[in-house]
């Protein structure tokens, strides 16, 4: 534990030195931390009196809300970080402590410190103003709710996973379908112990993906959880299709103008159906190119 609290120390230390602690999302959730303080309202980008419409919901709350909750002590960027580190230090101990009394096998702590060793990106991210590990984190404590529901059969063990995830939700839009495996999941739960609290505690993630879809209907006049939706089915899954039909420099061009065509729509619920609809057909015409691509991302990422 020494040597874990070693490297959490080093690797702040540098990000004190370098301040090299941002990404291209970290601008957007400080942003929102900003209007949290200064307008009461989730909001992904600079205030104004003409808002731009998908700002209102590129990025969930929470992270913005942890990074706002950090600037009741200090305005720096660098306590956001600091904070960070003691959730991956109690992360880890959490993770050694349950391995430690789940297997027989004991001192998993050498490997946890060769991990942290030899893969870095752990601790570049949590050494950065990005999401990721406070979505790590509250996964984690959801496995192990998960993991004592199982040895308990309490109601307040499997409501406390359903709450992490929804949490988790609240942090990146990627967990947005997790409800669909969870569904399965839940359903074999109910079925082996016929408790109700299974499939109200279930409830819990598709009901706050509903409420904040709403909020954002509400704002755009598009029922939709993130904004990203549309950004990415065009940059990266669309996108993908493209650079292997045409290459880097002309699909970036076609992009382009797909991104200009949509600025000539009337209103925002115009553009956001154009961009979805356009980045679709793009797929669809080009199914098994996609299913390459896919897949080869899938590889090239694990």
């Amino acid at each position: 534990m020494i040597v874990i609290l070693l490297i959490h120390v080093v690797y702040f230390l540098f990000a004190l030195y370098f301040k090299q602690i941002y990404t291209l999302d970290s601008e957007e959730y400080i942003l929102t931390a900003k209007n949290l303080l200064s307008y009461s309202t989730v909001y992904n980008g600079i205030w104004s009196k003409d808002p731009i419409p998908e700002l209102y919901t590129l990025r969930p709350p929470l992270y913005g809300a942890f990074i706002f909750i950090s600037r009741f002590f200090s305005t720096s960027d660098f306590l956001v970080l600091f904070f960070q580190n003691l959730l991956s230090v109690i992360l880890w101990i959490l993770f050694i402590s349950w391995f430690n009394r789940s297997f027989t096998r004991k001192n998993i702590e050498p490997f946890v410190v060769m991990a942290l060793i030899f893969f870095p990106s752990q601790m570049i991210e949590v050494n950065s103003i990005m999401a990721d590990l406070l979505l790590e984190f509250l996964l984690f404590l959801a496995f192990l709710f998960l993991i004592r529901y199982h040895q308990s059969k309490k109601g307040f063990d499997i409501f406390s996973f359903n709450l992490f995830l929804a949490l988790a939700l609240f942090t990146k839009p990627i967990m947005l379908y997790f409800w669909i495996p969870n569904l399965v999941y839940s359903i074999y739960l109910y079925m082996k112990s016929r408790n109700y609290v299974i499939i109200l505690s279930f409830l819990l993630l598709p009901f706050m993906a509903f409420i904040w879809s709403l909020r954002n209907m509400n704002k755009t006049e598009v029922f939709m959880y993130s904004s990203a939706k549309s950004q990415n089915l065009l940059d990266f899954n669309a996108g993908s299709v493209l650079k292997f039909l045409h290459g880097d420099k002309e699909s970036k061009e076609i992009i382009g103008k797909i991104l200009n065509l949509s600025q000539v729509k009337k209103s925002y619920p115009e553009k956001t159906e154009f961009l979805l609809n356009t980045a679709s057909q793009i797929i669809s015409d080009n199914k098994l190119i996609y299913f390459y691509c896919h897949v080869k991302g899938m590889f090239n990422f694990m």
